[in-house]
């Protein structure tokens, strides 16, 4: 009998299209592996990038910590200069005023002093005891007068001496506030240093991170898309055999026939066959190959062959083929 081109045709479509479904899954697996993988370098860098940031966010704490002192130096360095400054400028009106005055107050002491002197040098020349008695009582009050502006006048520089130590204690406090000041930014300055190389560790890490993301999001639409491309291919697949199963059972309708004998064998075999018998088998009927893994030249072959069937030996027209 001759060879059905038409499940010939069937045949290696089904082949064609297990063959295209068979790749179709190769590609989708390889297209799930690699998104897992993407996956996995994801978390990873996501995990960096988390530690990147809660090291940043920690120095930024201890940075902005430490700014916030600097800022506290600073402000009182600041009042500590303002009050210096003023005090300085006080000091110097008030000693500029007070030495006017010291000066004053010596060269009137000076002028006493001397007037002391020539009526002390005039007792001498006194021509009575009411003239010498008045220069002596002259001289005394030149004297005491030149001691009373000489007081004076130490009382001025006194009162300069105490501005001085006044001022000096301004002086010590800006000289203070100044020494907090630059040892609080001694320690700020390299937490800012700190806090801004994490800060480019961040940036670097969420650059990676969102790099490694599109990777794997990218390959997670490629999976998806091998996954409808291995659907679509089974589908194909599932119809090319569906159609070719069909066209077996088309055969066994049309081309075939079954034939009880008197020993109670059926016998089945082609039409062109009929009157020499082929296969005898047991009453089961006819049981055509309906494996999703047979070829098509394997499954012409079995047809033709009476193959699967119970008893089946191949001894029986071992060239017979379509």
């Amino acid at each position: 009998m001759a060879r059905d081109p038409e499940l010939d045709r069937l045949g290696r479509e089904r082949d064609s299209a297990r063959e295209r479904q068979q790749r179709a899954f190769e590609e989708m697996k390889r297209r799930g592996d690699e998104r897992q993988r993407t996956r996995e370098a994801t978390s990873r860098a996501f995990e960096k990038k988390k530690a990147a940031q809660d090291e940043q966010n920690r120095l930024f704490e201890r940075k902005k910590s430490a700014q916030e002192a600097t800022s506290r130096a600073f402000e009182r360095k600041k009042v500590a200069h303002d009050a210096y400054s003023r005090a300085r400028d006080s000091v110097q009106s008030t000693r500029n005023s007070l030495s006017s005055s010291i000066d004053a107050y010596r060269a009137s002491a000076d002028r006493h002093r001397g007037q002391a002197e020539y009526l002390s040098r005039l007792v001498a020349t006194a021509s009575s005891k009411w003239e010498r008695s008045g220069y002596i009582d002259g001289a005394r009050r030149e004297r005491e007068l030149a001691r009373g502006d000489s007081q004076q006048a130490r009382y001025y520089v006194d009162q300069i001496k105490s501005l001085g130590s006044n001022l000096q204690s301004y002086r010590n406090a800006l000289d203070n506030a100044r020494s907090e000041f630059d040892n609080a930014k001694r320690v700020s300055d390299p937490l800012k240093a700190d806090f801004d190389a994490a800060r480019t560790r961040t940036q670097a890490a969420r650059a990676e991170f969102d790099r490694l993301k599109q990777v794997s999001d990218a390959a997670g639409r490629a999976h998806d898309a091998a996954r409808e491309a291995f659907n679509k291919a089974k589908a194909e697949s599932e119809r090319a055999k569906a159609a070719f199963n069909k066209k077996l059972e088309q055969l066994k309708g049309s081309d075939w026939f079954e034939r009880s004998l008197p020993d109670g064998t059926t016998v089945y075999g082609p039409k062109s066959t009929e009157g020499h018998p082929g296969h005898k088998h047991g009453h089961r009927g006819n049981d055509f190959d309906r494996s999703p893994h047979s070829t098509i030249g394997s499954a012409a072959s079995d047809i033709a062959r009476g193959k699967n069937q119970p008893g089946h030996t191949q001894r029986e027209h071992p060239t017979k083929r379509w």
